[in-house]
């Protein structure tokens, strides 16, 4: 197939231009021709110009004249701000952004017209890729459309612990929008059943039979590190941690497994990689004074060398937010599986991460609950202490299930009923 992904990030640092670049390498992989129209285009060493059948592109994010032209003759007070308003709430996109998306547009249809595309593939975040689609959509009728979904959207439809500010007005245009996408796109992809039946509920049952689950690909071309039993237990986690997604709930449940294992401070240790962002207005997350000798935090490495790191943990650490349900199949999920260490999740009993832990591949422990917390790392380090890492995996690998092997043909069958649809 000639395919065509919109993708706002792309092969850079963002979770999304990571997950992108890696399904764009696999379906070219597979004989597919692919072309990426993208704005922010990174240096990771996922993808390059020498791969055959992939080709990409940056466009650049301008604000269309009349827009600029509104901003300069209207006055900056409140008039002013309040007629600016009514594009952004229109277009729902900021300026830049939806320069951006007429960009794609018309780049599209230069490309089209030489070599017309069987397909057109766009990845949320941020919508602005499904925007471009919709524009393009409505411009070529005749064209399938497969739109992917990896976080709820519009912003006000996130689960708590996630907060949102959003207007009537502006609910009311995104989840216009949101209805838009799901209808004309001919099928969909989502990261997990639960993040599936979350978008799709009530007036859109009757289009769930377009969708499809494929989770993110994992970087199957780095082959697992053998692991080495080491003097230090050492716990890894690699992303973003911000305000909902805090270790301090960690923190409190490494003190109590301390205030047990009192020995135990000199032979564990836990890591984490990545931006550390604590909020607007306030400094990064630092390690606890009585915890400052077992945590560290290290800067955002490439993804070259924070697979490398984390190949070589013992244990790896996924935090998740405290929800009733896990819906989400986050981007280093995918990573961490390929590398065939056992996972410590603080994850809800329902969701995404448990359904996966049933057979094996690591453990869950309550988000909420720093006792159980404590109770997990002492199962595990009583399990290095006695050199049984791997009863925590039951010896299973789940890399299996986010290799290109299983996850392109889901993708391809998702195109195909796009196909069918627009038939």
């Amino acid at each position: 197939m000639n395919i065509a992904i919109i993708s706002y990030y792309f092969n850079d640092h963002h979770a999304e231009g990571i997950v992108t670049a890696k399904l764009a390498r696999a379906l070219a992989e597979a004989g597919h021709t692919i072309s990426v129209f993208s704005n922010l285009v990174g240096t990771q060493e996922i993808v390059n110009k020498h791969l055959t059948n992939l080709d990409y592109t940056s466009l650049d994010s301008d604000s269309p004249y009349w827009w600029r032209f509104l901003e300069k003759i209207l006055p900056s007070n409140i008039l002013g701000k309040k007629i600016l308003a009514i594009p952004s709430l229109l277009t729902y996109n900021s300026p830049n952004d939806y320069g951006w998306i007429l960009n794609v547009k018309k780049a599209f249809m230069k490309v089209h017209k030489e070599k017309p595309f069987d397909i057109i593939h766009s990845r949320l975040n941020p919508h602005s890729s499904h925007q471009a689609a919709l524009f393009i959509k409505k411009a070529y009728p005749e064209l399938p459309w497969c739109a992917y979904f990896s976080d709820p959207w519009p912003p006000h439809r996130l689960p708590n612990p996630y907060q949102n500010s959003s207007g009537t007005l502006s609910r009311w245009r995104s989840d216009s929008l949101m209805n838009s996408f799901l209808e004309l796109a001919g099928s969909h992809i989502f990261t997990s059943t639960y993040m599936r039946d979350y978008l799709i509920k009530d007036h859109r049952l009757k289009i769930i039979k377009k969708s499809f689950i494929a989770p993110h690909i994992s970087p199957y071309w780095k082959t697992a590190i053998q692991h080495e039993n080491k003097d230090t237990l050492t716990f890894r986690h690699a992303g973003i941690l911000n305000k909902y997604r805090n270790p301090n709930i960690l923190f409190d449940g490494i003190r109590k497994f301390l205030k047990k294992n009192k020995d135990a401070a000199k032979l564990i240790r836990f890591e984490f990689m990545g931006r550390n962002y604590a909020g607007k207005n306030s400094k990064p997350i630092i390690p606890p004074n009585d915890l400052k000798n077992i945590v560290s935090f290290i800067e955002q490495k490439n993804l070259n060398e924070t697979w490398k790191w984390l190949a070589t943990a013992d244990i790896l650490l996924l935090l998740e937010f405290h929800f009733s349900k896990g819906i989400f199949f986050y981007a280093k999920l995918s990573d961490y599986l390929h590398t065939t260490r056992p996972i410590l999740s603080l994850s809800p009993k329902e969701g995404v991460v448990a359904d996966l832990f049933k057979k094996g591949g690591g453990i869950i422990a309550p988000p909420d609950n720093p006792k159980k917390i404590a109770d997990a790392i002492e199962n595990i380090f009583s399990l290095w202490s006695s050199k049984n890492l791997d009863i925590m995996s039951k010896n299973i690998s789940l890399a299996k299930n986010v290799h290109p092997n299983r996850v392109i043909p889901i993708y391809e069958q998702a195109f195909k009923k796009a196909m069918m649809e627009n038939a």
